[in-house]
């Protein structure tokens, strides 16, 4: 019998998908108490996890928005459905946040390209 990744992965008990917790990772969640999300965001420490902390609510006071990482799924499956991305239910956190980074790349890429602007040609009598 083989695991469940994809369920195990939405349950924070492992990395991601097809990885599982290293060591420093694993005390990071069961001895520490640092969440998940903040682990597979590079927090091993609660310095570093006070410290994005301090960094995530300053992104949200500058932008008005929460750091994608921090959204619940729910939250990140509903934005991507506002954006037009069809998802299922299954798709894991990580993927739904590159989703909306990508979506959010693609539209900033579309506005900064310019349609060329259409020259009038004029006919000019051969002589």
């Amino acid at each position: 019998m083989t695991a469940n990744w994809g369920k195990l992965y939405v349950q924070d008990r492992c990395y991601g998908i097809g990885v599982p917790w290293s060591e420093g990772q694993a005390i990071a969640l069961y001895k520490l108490g640092i969440p998940a999300q903040y682990i597979r965001r590079g927090c091993l420490t609660l310095e570093d996890y006070e410290l994005m902390q301090k960094e995530d609510i300053a992104y949200e006071k500058k932008t008005g928005e929460k750091p994608l990482e921090v959204l619940s799924r729910d939250e990140l499956l509903i934005k991507v459905g506002e954006k037009g991305v069809e998802v299922t239910p299954q798709a894991p956190h990580n993927v739904l946040v590159e989703l909306l980074r990508l979506k959010k790349k693609l539209k900033v890429k579309t506005k900064e390209v310019e349609k060329p602007k259409a020259e009038k040609i004029t006919k000019t009598k051969d002589k």
